[in-house]
């Protein structure tokens, strides 16, 4: 687990599968978790379904889940996000948004960034879901001032 604690996120902008942009600009004031996943990985695969509970349990809190694929083609995964559902964005993660989380060094990794647009942890590889839970709860409850 890395923490580049308060570490301001850079400006990145996607179109996910489903046409709809994404902008770190409009997700001020939002506590994000950015997934960043693949549909070879299948510890990727397993944690999905947690997210999209969290998404739900805590969307009113002001939780954003983003997932990033890192798969090569977006069909299949768009495919993959209609069959299950999934009710947050997904778009494809291009070398500029990588590169604005730090780099991408194994998956499944994931970031949380607080409401003031900074990565407060940083996770690679397979994590402890509860401390993961327990990070974006603590962002949850600071303010957006």
């Amino acid at each position: 687990r890395v923490h580049d604690s308060n570490l301001p996120v850079a400006h990145f902008s996607l179109i996910d599968v489903n046409g709809q942009p994404i902008d770190s600009a409009q997700l001020r004031g939002k506590v994000v978790l950015v997934d960043f996943w693949a549909m070879w990985c299948a510890p990727c695969e397993a944690e999905i379904p947690q997210f999209v509970e969290w998404q739900n349990q805590y969307g009113a809190q002001g939780l954003q889940v983003i997932g990033l694929s890192m798969d090569d083609a977006a069909p299949p995964v768009k495919a993959y996000v209609q069959e299950r559902k999934i009710p947050y964005p997904i778009a494809m993660a291009d070398d500029k948004t990588i590169a604005a989380f730090g780099g991408v060094l194994g998956l499944p990794a994931y970031v949380v960034i607080d409401r003031q647009g900074r990565m407060v942890a940083k996770h690679v590889g397979a994590s402890d879901i509860t401390a993961l839970q327990r990070e974006i709860e603590q962002a949850l409850k600071t303010s957006g001032s």
